[in-house]
């Protein structure tokens, strides 16, 4: 039981910096487009 709940924090916790990860791509990705756009 305590290893299942380990398994599933765990899951949880990779999820939530995927998520991040992905957030901070998408800001730097668009941030480089707009000033890319303003030049």
């Amino acid at each position: 039981m305590p290893e299942r709940k380990f398994s599933t924090r765990k899951i949880l916790f990779l999820k939530l910096r995927f998520c991040i990860f992905i957030e901070t791509f998408q800001t730097e990705t668009f941030g480089f487009l707009n000033n890319a756009s303003l030049i």
